[in-house]
């Protein structure tokens, strides 16, 4: 029982711990795409958009690809902002601009912004995709939500944590105590100042005296199975088990 509670008490600590770890060694993707408002004209729809993706996490992440998509328009002209020192290749269509990315290290940002024009009215959004090796990118508006669950979460084992924990504490020390009392008898046995005697007179009966210590009578008792012997507080099993003969005890 004990081992079982020590070893869930460590697992718990230990995942929760490298959970932890893991999580702040990470890249996290962020993009950002603002409401834009088209101006539509007779037969065209004209927008600006502006899209910014960050890396907010710890971690570099690799092979990383923005992308900016416009279905049933025309992106007639673009512009990326980004630090000269990351090196990209590039990929534009009728209706979408591509970005990759070898290295997207932690703190860095790159906005891409496009004009788009269409026969159709255009959406207040473009379809962004924001992708990495092994990690795949959110909305600001995603990670809002996102933060706000794991506050709940936090919340919610900020209050039931210490509930969980008390019972399994008292659990374990009354644990510790049944395994103390129970080796200490045992040790009394052999290097305890009181003695007692016994006499087994077969496996549902034993006679039993002090011999010394204990401030009991010295005479014979008898005990039956089920019993137990009030001055040394040992169980008739615990008697039994020791057998015939004179032995060292503790006091109860």
């Amino acid at each position: 029982m004990i081992v079982g509670i020590v070893v869930g008490i460590l697992t718990t600590f230990i995942g929760g711990s490298a959970l932890s770890w893991s999580q702040s060694k990470e890249a996290q993707l962020v993009f950002e795409d603002n409401e834009t408002l088209p101006i539509q004209n007779k037969d065209q729809s004209t927008a600006i958009y502006h899209v910014t993706f960050l890396n907010v996490g710890s971690k570099e992440a690799e092979d990383v690809t923005c992308v900016v998509s416009l279905p049933n328009a025309s992106v007639s002209n673009h512009n990326v902002s980004c630090p000269a020192s990351m090196m990209r290749v590039e990929e534009k269509k009728e209706d979408y601009l591509s970005e990759n990315f070898k290295i997207f290290n932690p703190g860095e940002k790159v906005q891409i912004s496009v004009l788009a024009n269409s026969k159709t009215t255009l959406p207040v959004r473009p379809e962004v995709s924001f992708r990495g090796k092994g990690v795949t990118g959110i909305s600001n508006r995603n990670q809002s939500t996102r933060q706000s669950e794991a506050g709940t979460v936090s919340a919610y084992v900020n209050a039931y944590l210490p509930t969980l924990i008390v019972p399994i504490l008292i659990s374990l020390g009354f644990s510790m105590y049944s395994i103390y009392n129970f080796f200490a008898k045992r040790i009394a046995y052999f290097f305890g100042k009181n003695q007692i005697e016994i006499e087994v007179m077969d496996n549902s009966r034993i006679k039993i005296r002090v011999l010394k210590g204990f401030a009991q009578p010295k005479e014979w008792m008898s005990l039956k199975s089920g019993d137990k012997h009030e001055p040394t507080g040992l169980s008739f099993n615990d008697l039994l088990a020791l057998g015939n003969g004179t032995h060292h005890i503790l006091t109860k």
